[in-house]
């Protein structure tokens, strides 16, 4: 048998790598790890060590001013409370994360998109169907606008490439003559 007989076992292996070299002055990848700490954790089912990693995930990047991370962590720690059936723990985690999202970012991201799934799970558990409804409405809004601001930046990139095509064919026709 493989010492490493699963994909987690293996993730794990190479975060403990990458741990070691980590930068301890690095906040971002310090917090980012626990994150991913917590998530494999979870994963393998070892919740009280998942639990651990996303309190102290929460507590360092809230401490560094992390708040992508600190979204994150919360996010990840809210999907093990569901997962745990703690759920009233579990909603004022995710309604604390959406809540710093939208004090923060200006833009909607995949993150918001995250945090309002996990609170529409949250609410079907007890059955308040009217706000899962909700969020699920508002997660559909955020999706819609990541997804046209995906294809927005798209279509000017390749608006982009095609001025610096025809400049380079006006350069080009320029040296020719």
């Amino acid at each position: 048998m493989n010492l490493y007989s699963n994909k987690t076992d293996t993730a794990l292996f190479y975060l403990k790598l990458a741990e070691k070299v980590l930068n301890k002055t690095d906040f971002f990848g310090s917090c980012r790890i626990t994150a991913i700490y917590g998530n494999l954790y979870k994963r393998k089912g070892i919740y009280k060590l998942a639990e651990k990693y996303f309190k102290r995930g929460i507590k360092y990047s809230d401490s560094t001013g992390e708040k992508i991370n600190l979204i994150e962590n919360q996010n990840g720690y809210s999907k093990l409370l569901l997962e745990i059936n703690r759920l009233q723990e579990a909603k004022n985690i995710a309604c604390y994360s959406l809540t710093i999202h939208h004090e923060n970012f200006s833009k909607k991201c995949t993150l918001s998109i995250e945090t309002t799934d996990i609170l529409q799970n949250i609410y079907s558990q007890p059955k308040h169907f009217d706000s899962a409804y909700c969020f699920s409405n508002l997660r559909d809004i955020y999706k819609d606008s990541v997804y046209n601001e995906n294809i927005l930046n798209s279509i000017q990139d390749i608006s982009l490439r095609k001025k610096i095509d025809a400049t380079e064919d006006e350069i080009q026709r320029g040296l020719n003559k």
